[in-house]
C-alpha cells in the first residue's frame, strides 16, 4: 500500500485560494455615508433635501422605501422596509409624503442610489406618507 504524499503548505494556499467565497452580507440601515437595504445592496447619497414630490416620482419609478422613525439609521431601533406593492401604492395614490419639522427640528427626505441604479428614499422621524408611514 501506498503512503499518500502530505500536501505542501503551497498547495493548501492554492486550494483555499481557489474556493469561492461569500460575498460579505451588510446589515440593513445607515453605516457612515452610506445605506444598505436587506439584501445588502449599498447606496450613496444623490440628495439630502429630496422634495416631496421627487420622493413621489421616485417611487414611481420603482424605488425602495425605508422609514427611520427616530433618525437612527437602523443603530436604535427597527427600520421600516415598505414592500414594493406598499410602494406601488403609495406612488398609485398620487399624493407626495408630508414633512413636518418638530420641536427638535427633525424631518428627513432622502434620495440613495446603489452602483446598480437603484434608487432608495428615506423618510425619517416626521414624515408622513398616506396611511403606510404615520407621523
Amino acid at each position: 500500500m501506498r503512503k499518500r504524499r502530505a500536501e505542501s503548505f503551497a498547495e493548501a494556499v492554492e486550494r483555499l485560494a481557489a474556493r469561492p467565497t461569500r460575498p460579505r452580507r451588510v446589515r440593513a440601515g445607515r453605516r457612515g455615508d452610506s445605506w444598505a437595504d436587506p439584501s445588502g445592496v449599498a447606496y450613496t447619497l444623490v440628495d439630502d433635501g429630496l422634495r416631496p414630490s421627487v420622493a413621489l416620482a421616485l417611487a414611481a419609478q420603482g424605488a425602495r422605501v425605508v422609514y427611520d422613525a427616530c433618525g437612527c439609521g437602523g443603530v436604535e431601533c427597527e427600520l421600516d422596509w415598505l414592500s414594493g406593492a406598499e410602494v406601488a401604492t403609495l406612488a398609485s395614490r398620487g399624493r407626495p409624503p408630508i414633512v413636518r419639522s418638530s420641536e427638535d427640528g427633525r424631518a428627513d427626505l432622502e434620495h440613495w442610489r446603489s452602483e446598480e441604479g437603484g434608487d432608495l428614499v428615506v423618510a425619517a422621524v416626521d414624515v408622513s406618507w398616506g396611511d403606510r408611514i404615520p407621523r
